[in-house]
């Protein structure tokens, strides 16, 4: 299975609740990084799947009413994948819907990192951080 598969295998995981997979496809000392973004729980980076799991994929549910994200677009660099989509947060009658982009890099058929490209501004303003 290439890499590009894998990632496009965690999106469906992920999409159905399931983080096991995603956590289980994760280098020991994988960088998981997430937006600066003021008022977001999970914000910044975090190290190792223990951290990712429990800071990242366990605040999601608590930080908006509702989360969606849909990929557009892959682009396929062999250990370094991109997904171009769209994320729609809402929370306290707030919504955004914007363009987000997913850097994956691989190193021996494991993610070593994940970086998370969104408008930090609109979303802050959803998470009620900013006027």
């Amino acid at each position: 299975m290439s890499n590009l598969e894998k990632v496009q295998e965690l999106y469906g995981a992920f999409g159905r609740g399931e983080i096991e997979p995603v956590l289980a496809a994760l280098a020991p000392d994988v960088e998981w990084v997430e937006g600066d973004i003021e008022g977001l729980a999970y914000r910044g980076a975090h190290h190792g799947p223990e951290a990712v799991g429990r800071d990242v994929f366990a605040q999601i549910p608590g930080a908006y009413e509702s989360f969606e994200l849909v990929p557009q677009e892959w682009v396929d660099g062999g250990d370094t994948i991109v997904m171009l989509g769209r994320v729609t947060v809402r929370l306290d009658g707030r919504e955004s819907s914007q363009s987000v982009a997913h850097v994956w890099k691989f190193q021996d058929g494991k993610i070593t990192r994940f970086e998370s490209f969104q408008d930090t501004l609109a979303t802050a303003r959803v998470l009620g951080a900013v006027a």
